[in-house]
């Protein structure tokens, strides 16, 4: 491929990037959120020899990656969105329009990459295709959505699903779809309020009892594409209900969104078939 240094960190920096991902040459894409430093508080297995993973709502792909640096045999990674223009969330219909924009928007911004997507052998600017023919990857990828991994029609020996289901209208279905691809251990991280000053505030004032706060879960739907926001131990019992046999909260910590400027606390859970 006769790509220039240049055209490559052009795309990079200027693409509307998600993760922020690792290149050679010391160059990175510049994402909304930076994992890099926080790889530490997935307690991912340090060797996937031999293990099968599969990426749902894989993003840019930056565990996609990571999974195959640690010897997976194989990687899917799945999403929804096609890089077309097209929504990829199904958000609240009140909010539907603003959502269209902002995907279209992102579209036409990396449109103007088109010219390296053809010469890296794509017909259409596709992040996660584009890193994955930079870095020589290996992984595969496919369009799917989290309500259909059913129709895959197989297991894998590790799931993991990064701050998707907030983003879900249907949680629960969607949870019962990672506990049916799975064959040993899913892992699953969501975007919470717990932790956060305003959430603390908020159970101090409700003096709300142990077992209540157990099973808070807060509505965010008239944001349009973030629905629910789960305390710990409620998604913790959800997570149960659909089917795993056990269900630990390895880790809980801060994720800085770039361009917000804000940390977004997070909790780690490691699902067992």
């Amino acid at each position: 491929m006769d790509i220039k240094e240049d055209e490559i960190k052009s795309f990079l920096e200027n693409a509307t990037w998600y993760h922020t991902l690792e290149f050679p040459k010391g160059l990175t894409s510049k994402g909304v959120y930076d994992h890099r430093e926080h790889l530490r508080f997935y307690k991912i297995p340090q060797s996937l020899k031999e293990m099968s993973v599969l990426d749902v709502g894989c993003a840019d792909g930056f565990f996609s990656f990571e999974f195959e640096k640690k010897g997976a045999k194989e990687v899917l990674a799945v999403d929804t969105n096609k890089s077309d223009g097209t929504t990829a969330i199904s958000p609240s219909l009140g909010q539907i329009k603003s959502f269209d924009e902002k995907y279209l928007s992102r579209q036409n911004q990396n449109s103007k990459f088109l010219g390296l997507a053809k010469r890296l052998g794509l017909k259409e600017v596709h992040l996660i295709l584009m890193a994955k023919k930079l870095l020589n990857s290996s992984i595969n990828y496919q369009n799917y959505s989290i309500y259909d991994l059913v129709n895959l029609k197989r297991s894998f020996d590790l799931v993991f699903c990064g701050d998707l289901i907030e983003h879900l209208k249907n949680p629960v279905e969607a949870t019962e779809q990672l506990y049916l691809a799975t064959k040993k251990l899913c892992i699953i991280t969501l975007a919470t309020l717990s932790g956060s000053k305003k959430a603390n505030w908020w159970l101090k004032l409700l003096n709300l009892s142990p077992s209540f706060k157990d099973r808070i879960v807060t509505y965010w739907g008239d944001r349009g594409g973030t629905f629910f926001h789960f305390s710990p131990e409620a998604f913790k019992k959800l997570a149960l209900a659909s089917g795993f046999s056990k269900v630990e909260i390895v880790s809980r910590f801060n994720l800085k969104n770039f361009k917000t400027n804000t940390d977004v606390p997070h909790v780690v859970y490691h699902c067992f078939k």
